[in-house]
């Protein structure tokens, strides 16, 4: 299906359009949601780890950020934000079960990204041995 089809979902659709913006603005590596951490230590690792290549890769990156940006936002603004559309069919919102199931979803997202440091040392200690590998000092 064609989401660009459907438009104004939010006035049906309330929880689900705020959890879908929620993810969208994760994804954009909006600051205090688990994308800001995971985005932004990207960015550090490209441009700390090469000379010419960190700046190739960090613009290459950034041209890929706002992209990302430009989509999502398009795709926010015109499903759920425009005008509604009265020949869809009626949609439901979610369920209790959903509801629920998308609350722990919310919380981990708001965790990771206020307080991402637990989690980093996490994955650093299953990267770390990956990367000796790689370099040879292992």
């Amino acid at each position: 299906r064609d989401s660009l089809v459907l438009s104004g979902l939010a006035q049906k659709m309330g929880i689900i359009a705020v959890l879908f913006t929620l993810a969208g603005l994760t994804s954009l590596g909006l600051p205090g949601l688990s994308g800001f951490a995971a985005e932004l230590l990207i960015f550090i690792g490209i441009f700390q780890s090469y000379e010419i290549w960190g700046i190739i890769l960090g613009s290459l990156a950034v041209i890929g950020a706002a992209i990302t940006a430009v989509y999502i936002l398009r795709l926010l603004s015109k499903v759920f934000f425009g005008l509604p559309d009265d020949t869809l069919p009626e949609y439901l919102d979610s369920t209790p079960r959903e509801k629920f199931a998308a609350g722990i979803l919310v919380i981990f997202v708001v965790l990771v990204g206020l307080w991402p440091f637990p989690f980093v040392k996490v994955i650093e200690s299953g990267v770390e041995p990956i990367l000796l590998q790689i370099v040879g000092t292992g």
